[in-house]
């Protein structure tokens, strides 16, 4: 509430905050990371973030955000291609009939389950369902089911790797590790992509004993290097947060 003779200021700063498609590893078809790729090069990000988040969002390449100190500047976001796209699903031997805008391996289409929280904003849900599912996937052939969870049912369904394929999911790495080991670390609790890589689990272990601020850094950046080009999961958005202040109730 503001009060009258009261100067206010707002403005938005982006979160550390990384939005993203989490991957089941075991799925038939996401177990390729040429399959994960494609998809990663299947969607336009700028178009999502300009036209359902009207421009207050900020596309990732890898697991941190632009403000993180772990953020590698290096890596750049996978382009929208669709024609190299297709052309890495034909490499696996998937068929796509452009008739029918139908992706398939050994004559059986190829569906995805796509599950996200149910309290997500109505952007958010916009963007998965219509944006994500709804045409860009579905441009590269694959025909996505996309199914709301209730908060009280998350965890139980992200464990069981039969009853979902990609998972939208916000996750706050800020300045600990604890949470991304735990997503991405090998046999971790709380890995419920199944996803498993030495390197990065190796770049974990020396996170872990080192105590040098720029070796954290550079280790940091290789793991966003590493989850980058392995395509752990697909990177989506980072969203900003919005503030009010008053300038009267600041005090030095």
């Amino acid at each position: 509430t503001k009060t009258k003779g009261y100067k206010y200021y707002d403005g938005k700063i982006e979160k550390l905050n990384a939005s993203m498609l989490c991957i089941n590893h075991t799925s038939q078809h996401l177990k390729k990371r040429d399959f994960r790729k494609a998809i990663a090069m299947s969607i336009i990000k700028w178009k999502i973030i300009n036209s359902k988040f009207k421009n207050d969002a900020v596309p990732l390449s890898g697991p941190y955000s632009r403000k993180h100190d772990f953020y590698n500047t290096d890596i750049h976001d996978y382009k929208y291609d669709l024609k190299t796209a297709k052309r890495l699903m034909k490499g696996m031997g998937y068929d796509f009939n452009s008739k029918r805008k139908e992706l398939s391996l050994n004559g059986k289409p190829v569906t995805l389950k796509l599950i996200y929280r149910s309290d997500i904003t109505e952007q958010e849900r916009e963007a998965l369902v219509k944006s994500v599912g709804g045409k860009f996937l579905k441009n590269l052939g694959i025909d996505v089911i996309t199914q709301p969870v209730v908060k009280v049912n998350w965890k139980r369904i992200l464990k069981d790797k039969k009853n979902w394929d990609l998972a939208y999911s916000e996750f706050s790495p800020h300045s600990s590790q604890a949470s991304l080991i735990q997503l991405y670390g090998t046999g971790k609790s709380n890995n419920f992509q199944r996803y498993s890589n030495p390197d990065v689990d190796d770049l974990f272990s020396h996170l872990e004993i080192q105590t040098d601020p720029g070796l954290r850094i550079r280790s940091g950046r290789q793991i966003h290097k590493l989850l980058h080009e392995d395509v752990a999961s697909i990177f989506l958005w980072s969203l900003n947060n919005w503030y009010v202040f008053n300038k009267n109730e600041i005090h030095e």
